[in-house]
Parts: C-alpha cells; sequence; structure tokens
C-alpha cells in the first residue's frame, strides 16, 4: 500500500546548512521520541540530505522548530536559534509569525509536494553508493537493464548534454528557472560553459566509446543520464591539480583499460509536458555501476592498482550524495568554473569488506564493455 512521502527542498536545505539551523540530533530524537514514540535510524541525517520519507517526519521537524515544547533549559538556546534561521527563510515568502495553523503553510513552502511512494521507490539509492553493488546485483535480474545508449545518431548525445543542463540550472537557480531556455542559462553561468560548446566535447568522448555517455532508465522511460571519462594518469593528475578542466579533455587524454575515472555528469530529467519525474536514483547508480565497469575493464588491471574517481560538486545535491557515498573533499576546485572536487579511492588489491566489494563486482561486470550499450528510442 502506497504511503505519503515528503523531503525538504535544495533551497530550504541550503539555507538551513549555510545558518547551521537544524536542531540537534538529540534534540530532534528526543522529541520524536515523545511526540511519536520514536524515529526510524537515520532519518533525520537522509532529510537532512533530501531524501523522501513519510510525511510525519517532515512535519514532526518542522513543529520541532517552530514550537518546541518540553526541551531541556541547556536546549533553548539551540532550539531559539533553529526557530530563527527557520523565521528568517519564511519572512521573504510571505509568513511573518506562525502558529499551529499556518503549519500546512509552512510545509509548502520548505518542503517538497506530498508523493505517494512505497519504501523502494523513495529511497535516494545514490546515497548508497557503490558500496551497495552487491545488494544490487542480488535484487536485479540484470544492472544493464537500467542503461540506455545514444546509439550512431549524434542528436542524441545532444539531448543528453541538453538534458543535465537542464536539471543543473534548475538547481542551482531553484525556482527562477522556471523553463528551460532560464535554466540552461543558469547552467551555462555556473558550469562556465556554453551548452554547444559542451555537445560537441561530448559528441568527441561518445565517438571514442559509446559507453562515456548514456542515460539511466526505468522500465524504458529515461529518467537521467550520466557521463563517465576513462582517462591516463597525465589527464587525471591535471584535472586534479586545476590544471586543466575535465570538460577540456579530449580522447587522446583517454585509456581503456585504466584505473582513473573521471565522473562528468549525473543528472536527473527534469519535468516536462511528456514526463512526470519519479524516483530516478535507483536507475542512475545502476547505469554508473555498468558505465565504470564498462569503461574501467578491472579484469584487465594489475592487481596492485588502485582505483581512482573524481568528480566535482556541481548542485548541492550532488555534493550531499557524493559525501554520503564514500567520496571525500580534496580541497581543491576545477580549473576553469571553480567547483569543488571530490574524490573516490580503493586498492584493487584489498582485504578489507568494502573495498573488496568494490572491486569484485567492478571486475564481475569487466566484460559489458566488450558491445556498446543498448540504444535508446531516442536514437
Amino acid at each position: 500500500m502506497a504511503e505519503h512521502f515528503r523531503g525538504f527542498t535544495d533551497v530550504f536545505r541550503g539555507h538551513m546548512a549555510r545558518h547551521s539551523g537544524w536542531p540537534s540530533d538529540r534534540d530532534t530524537l528526543a522529541w520524536f521520541h515523545r511526540e511519536y514514540d520514536g524515529m526510524q535510524k537515520g532519518a533525520y541525517a537522509r532529510l537532512k540530505r533530501g531524501e523522501l520519507l513519510a510525511e510525519h517526519y517532515t512535519a514532526g521537524v518542522v513543529r520541532l522548530m517552530l514550537d518546541p515544547p518540553g526541551l531541556e533549559e541547556k536546549s533553548w538556546k539551540t532550539a531559539n536559534r533553529a526557530k530563527g534561521v527557520l523565521l528568517d527563510f519564511l519572512r521573504p515568502r510571505g509568513i511573518h509569525s506562525p502558529g499551529k495553523k499556518d503549519l500546512a503553510s509552512v510545509l509548502s513552502l520548505v518542503c517538497t509536494m506530498v508523493d505517494e511512494r512505497t519504501d523502494e521507490r523513495q529511497q535516494d539509492w545514490v546515497t548508497w553508493g557503490i558500496t551497495t553493488m552487491l545488494r544490487l546485483l542480488y535484487s536485479e535480474s540484470s544492472i544493464i537493464g537500467s542503461v540506455l545508449g545514444c546509439g550512431t545518431r549524434e542528436h542524441t548525445v545532444k539531448q543528453a548534454i541538453d538534458l543535465m543542463y537542464d536539471s543543473c540550472g534548475r538547481q542551482v537557480a531553484a525556482r527562477l528557472a522556471k523553463d528551460r531556455r532560464t535554466a540552461i542559462e543558469a547552467a551555462e553561468l555556473h558550469l562556465g560553459q556554453r551548452l554547444a560548446d559542451y555537445q560537441s566535447r561530448a559528441q568527441d568522448w561518445h565517438r571514442f566509446n559509446p559507453w562515456t555517455v548514456i542515460y539511466a532508465h526505468d522500465h524504458g522511460t529515461p529518467v537521467g543520464m550520466t557521463i563517465v571519462l576513462p582517462v591516463s594518469d597525465e589527464a587525471y593528475s591535471d584535472v586534479f591539480e586545476g590544471r586543466r578542466a575535465s570538460y577540456e579533455l579530449t580522447p587522446d587524454d583517454f585509456a581503456v583499460p585504466t584505473c582513473n575515472l573521471i565522473i562528468e555528469a549525473g543528472a536527473e530529467r527534469p519535468g516536462d509536458v511528456d514526463y512526470t519525474p519519479r524516483n530516478p536514483t535507483k536507475a542512475l547508480i545502476l547505469a554508473l555501476i555498468a558505465q565504470t565497469a564498462a569503461l574501467a575493464r578491472v579484469a584487465d588491471l594489475p592487481r596492485e592498482k588502485n582505483m581512482r574517481a573524481l568528480t566535482f560538486a556541481g548542485t548541492p545535491t550532488n555534493r550531499e550524495r557524493l559525501l554520503a557515498s564514500g567520496f571525500r573533499t580534496t580541497g581543491r576546485t576545477m580549473a576553469r568554473s571553480g567547483v569543488e572536487l571530490i574524490e573516490r579511492r580503493f586498492p584493487l588489491k584489498t582485504l578489507q569488506m568494502r573495498d573488496l566489494l568494490n572491486a569484485a563486482v567492478l571486475q564481475q561486470l569487466s566484460h559489458v564493455g566488450d558491445t556498446p550499450p543498448p540504444p535508446s528510442r531516442r536514437s
């Protein structure tokens, strides 16, 4: 039976994080224990990452911030700060002194739309990262079933990049980007690269290997796209050290097999007249697993190598997902655009279970790169 699920919007979460406005974990857990007989383990952290949970969680956190009854005296300062940061968010949006009767209005401003989802559909699978490969392998008949290629027609690659820019612009400009045109303009400014120029470069990548640019799909419907670049040691160092931007790389910088991967993009498909947004995260992580395996060809690499995956925090949502899935900050930024670089490393020869699963699954799936990804209907 479907339940109602809801999450906090990117804009609200960004506001709360910038101003250190979230109630403390201790106070939140204690309050939920008193008001709701408890809180699911990890639920509060997942809410702050933007995941959709049963709607009483979002409503409960907002109630706690608006009117925190029964807190210990030592928690008053933190509670009052949380309420103040919330009010700073609400005032410009027309709510100045919210009371209990205003809860629905407040939720409409800080939360996503109510969605009816089952437990699996509401899970943000990307935050689980590559370490969930084994679970996904057992629960999916085929990882390849979540992948659609761009085929041989170059306009399909251009459509994938258009999707990426549209999605990026809507996130970085929030509600200001209400249509494709304004979203594309916002993405061009944020990424420091014109859409047409990026599309041309992506077509070069795709000609080198069709696994570099793919769609993620759910039951035959494209729900997002991903780009992974298999690069040489020198090219990886150039991007890591800030000498070159990842979008400046050409097929001359590529190598297959390789232990160096640059995750260039992972974007969800925005809604349009022909598409109602659904949860794309499981399809995206499955597509990235297949893509990584196909391009790295771990089975052909020496066991003493270390796998390295470099990416960047293109949007607040992507940054939170990456850090939750095992990536680490580097203290470095991308050349040209200045966006934050984030990295994940693990040895191919290891006895640590977490890294052993990563290496084993990538090796098991190396063969998927023997053939191109199945073409999409857009091909």
